[in-house]
């Protein structure tokens, strides 16, 4: 009898851990899917502290008016582990003079090597903006790439293109939800699950330890979802960002 009694109660111990466990796993889920759904922009500029995201750029320059980043005729500005999202708005700003000064008047945009759009360059500061929609996002980590003529001025060692201020990334709700990256997902769960397992080797009662991860995960969601924390490039806007 006493047997059985223990036995009983072992069960019930572990499907209360067992709930729990699957409790934490949705919360983290729904919370990712919170900040990966914000429609908050993620803007990269030309002094963008960040020169992981430049790829095949120069560095930054400024005049008197203007910060801004030559291309190399063929750069590209990545972000990882953003997730497929299903449209998003691109406005980009480049500096068409510079460009026309050197006989570029040109510019081709892709999106994960695949081509978007080909733009007449004018001689002034020109706001580019496009729509990205699924077929230009196959993977989670997204490339927004300029394409152009590249050409060597008198005195200069460097091949230039077109000189680059601004990239501002937006997710459009009508297009639909945003799915997480999958690594980054993988990451926010399997670390959400260590934080509940140490927590209970020091001995914390599996549902203060649970509480313990769900507060925060569920603040960090509300404010990566309302825009209290901004989302963007070097900034958290989900459980585990990857740098």
């Amino acid at each position: 009898m006493i047997v059985s009694e223990t036995s009983q109660t072992a069960r019930r111990r572990l499907w209360h851990e067992v709930g729990l466990h699957l409790l934490l796993l949705v919360l983290v889920l729904v919370a990712t899917l919170a900040g990966y759904n914000h429609t908050l922009p993620t803007i990269v500029s030309a002094n963008s502290d960040d020169q992981q995201l430049f790829v095949d750029f120069y560095a930054e320059e400024e005049n008197a008016t203007d910060i801004y980043r030559w291309t190399s005729g063929a750069s590209s500005i990545c972000l990882p582990q953003t997730g497929q999202v299903p449209l998003r708005l691109a406005r980009l700003v480049v500096l068409g003079d510079g460009a026309h000064a050197l006989g570029i008047n040109q510019l081709d945009l892709l999106v994960n090597t695949q081509p978007l759009v080909t733009v007449d360059l004018r001689p002034a500061r020109q706001h580019i903006t496009v729509l990205i929609g699924p077929q230009g996002q196959p993977a989670d980590d997204v490339c927004f790439g300029l394409q152009s003529e590249a050409v060597r001025p008198a005195a200069e060692l460097r091949e230039l293109g077109v000189p680059f201020q601004l990239l501002r990334l937006q997710r459009v709700a009508a297009g639909g939800p945003a799915w997480p990256a999958l690594v980054q997902l993988a990451l926010n769960l399997l670390l959400a699950l260590l934080v509940f397992w140490l927590l209970r080797l020091l001995s914390i009662p599996a549902v203060w330890a649970a509480l313990l991860v769900a507060l925060p995960t569920i603040g960090l969601g509300w404010a990566t979802a309302t825009g209290t924390i901004a989302a963007g490039v070097n900034v958290t806007r989900d459980l585990l960002p990857l740098v």
